[in-house]
């Protein structure tokens, strides 16, 4: 009896297992058509989209993409200035106070860190006049810093969460024995907890650049100088094209095929402990 429940439940186990990865391969198949479709109509003439729509094309139109990549190539390198300065003060200020959540006592520091979680729920859209004002107001208005300290404040209560939790779950005895050896808070953060989250600051950093580049809202209100406009405005406002849509999204894939293995180490970091 005790083994044919045992093979009832492998059985059980792995229709289940089968089931997943059939709706993976789906899912998997559905998002490289939705590439192949895009990268086609890039380079697909006008007539050929209604007469061989899935096809690839039989004379490809290159000089689409040489055009977006000219049109374009000033705004992405705006958003890539914007979001890398950022992402440095975001890193700059999470991980500080990231440790001092972590590892030092302090009256309130619950309170403090669950009013950091509340910020969270609040949506954004219901910043989007206050910010603006306050931008206005500090003559902030149509320069990058009125997307760098937003965004960065932004990037920072998500950053201060992950990498508080990363940093509770090193041993106590690394923290131990570095002030023992005389050691202060500053050479904790940057001997210690720096050299082991490199993953979790990579995944926090990852996640918030593709926020940040596929931001259209806000840089659309507080920016107006086509100059310093930057690619989420730019692409939907003044090149609306597929073959703008295939060049926007070349920086986020070369971003994680360099760092998609320390992304994953940083998602899957504290899923296992012990």
């Amino acid at each position: 009896m005790q083994m044919t429940r045992v093979k009832s439940r492998k059985h059980q186990e792995t229709a289940f297992n089968v089931l997943v990865l059939f709706f993976a391969v789906i899912l998997l198949v559905m998002s490289y058509l939705i590439i192949y479709c895009m990268i086609t109509l890039a380079v697909k003439p006008g007539l050929e989209v209604y007469t061989d729509f899935w096809g690839w094309p039989a004379h490809p139109n290159w000089r689409s993409l040489t055009y977006a990549l000219g049109a374009l190539y000033r705004p992405t390198l705006n958003t890539i200035l914007v979001i890398t300065i950022t992402c440095s003060f975001m890193l700059l200020v999470s991980v500080p106070a990231a440790y001092a959540f972590a590892r030092i006592k302090f009256i309130g520091r619950e309170f403090f860190y669950l009013a950091v979680l509340a910020l969270m729920m609040i949506p954004d859209v219901l910043t989007l006049t206050p910010r603006f004002v306050m931008m206005r107001d500090y003559g902030l208005y149509d320069t990058w810093w009125a997307l760098i300290l937003p965004w960065g404040a932004n990037g920072v209560i998500w950053g201060v969460i992950m990498i508080r939790n990363h940093i509770e779950g090193l041993p106590h005895e690394l923290f131990d024995s570095a002030k023992i050896d005389g050691c202060n808070e500053w050479q904790l953060i940057t001997r210690i907890c720096l050299p082991l989250s490199g993953a979790i600051m990579a995944t926090v950093v990852i996640i918030k650049m593709v926020e940040f580049y596929n931001d259209f809202t806000w840089p659309m209100v507080v920016i107006n100088r086509t100059a310093i406009q930057v690619i989420s405005v730019v692409i939907r406002v003044q090149h609306n094209n597929v073959a703008g849509c295939v060049i926007t999204c070349v920086p986020l894939l070369f971003l994680f095929l360099c760092a998609s293995s320390l992304y994953m180490e940083g998602l899957t970091a504290g899923a296992v402990k012990g």
